[in-house]
């Protein structure tokens, strides 16, 4: 087979494999890609080593030499062509499944999916806060409950100040023994007190 002829089926061989490579593929493709490109590189090697140990055999060693390197030169640079596309190909798979990914973020669904997220965070947070502003109402409740009924005890009545504590109640009932004292010595001591002698008024003449 001539130069010519490998270096035209190589040719067709890596149109075909880039025509099948402009789509984007997966994961299990590529792999098998590079497999068959691997596998084609690994033949034309054995190929080619035994075309030149062949070589030694003829008159002309040098020139069959270099026909055989060039045919090698052509296919793995065929090979090499066709792993540059794979690899681009790959590249440009991650970025169309990264892109859709990233529109499926803003899709109306995933929208709406956040906008319930946030709805429902809301909700638990209120519910929070309605709770924790019942137990302090509720609190409050027994705190005045607990002042009305101290307000009722026995002796309360009368106290300067409904609610008051004990020491102000006992402070208002000292004040008002102090006062009913005060009144009694000013009650006594008018009465103790002598009377003033009355002077006869001057005969008229």
């Amino acid at each position: 087979m001539s130069k010519r002829i490998v270096a035209c089926l190589i040719l067709c061989f890596g149109l075909c494999a880039q025509a099948q490579l402009l789509a984007p593929i997966s994961e299990t493709q590529a792999q098998a890609e590079q497999a068959r490109i691997n596998n084609e590189r690994e033949g034309f090697e054995a190929q080619y080593a035994l075309q030149e140990a062949a070589c030694y055999q003829r008159f002309a060693v040098n020139d069959c030499l270099r026909e055989v390197r060039a045919r090698k030169r052509v296919s793995m640079e065929a090979l090499r062509r066709q792993e540059i596309i794979l690899n681009d190909v790959k590249r440009k798979t991650r970025a169309l499944e990264q892109a859709k990914r990233a529109q499926e973020k803003v899709s109306p669904a995933a929208l709406k999916q956040e906008a319930d997220s946030r709805e429902s965070a809301q909700i638990q947070r209120k519910e929070r806060l309605d709770r924790a502003q019942q137990k302090k109402t509720e609190a409050l409740q027994r705190e005045m409950q607990t002042g009305a009924v101290t307000n009722q005890r026995p002796g309360a009545e009368g106290s300067p100040a409904k609610g008051a504590s004990a020491q102000a109640q006992q402070a208002f009932e000292e004040k008002q023994r102090n006062a009913q004292e005060r009144k009694a010595q000013r009650d006594k001591s008018l009465t103790e007190k002598p009377a003033k002698p009355v002077r006869p008024l001057p005969d008229q003449p």
